[in-house]
């Protein structure tokens, strides 16, 4: 899993004093409501990501992590892809999975 990211700040700080990191995804759904407070519900689903940060440094790397989120993010853009010395400015970090989880509140069938 990748993200990019600034060269400073405190996330980086964060990597770099303990690299174990995790990656929480989550949606709302809609809201039931009833007469009283205690008995609301709201559906969604969330995904939890355990592993391990690192700094990618292989700017050849990078170029390809980076045009292919491109590739899927915006698709439907005409863009010109990002070159070697594009890939300069980004800071592009790596996250081994060690663990996933997740769950979903669904409408029952």
């Amino acid at each position: 899993m990748y993200f990019h990211t600034g060269f400073k700040g405190r996330k980086l700080d964060n990597i770099g004093y303990n690299p174990k990191v995790c990656l929480e995804v989550s949606s709302p759904g809609k809201i039931y409501s009833t007469s009283e407070a205690k008995d609301f519900t709201m559906r969604f689903w969330s995904v939890l990501v355990f592993g391990e940060a690192s700094i990618v440094h292989d700017d050849e790397f990078k170029l390809m992590i980076m045009n292919k989120l491109m590739e899927k993010h915006a698709r439907e853009y005409e863009f010109k892809p990002l070159s070697l010395e594009d890939i300069k400015i980004v800071n592009l970090v790596e996250i081994s999975i060690d663990e996933i989880s997740g769950k979903a509140s669904i409408d029952p069938v």
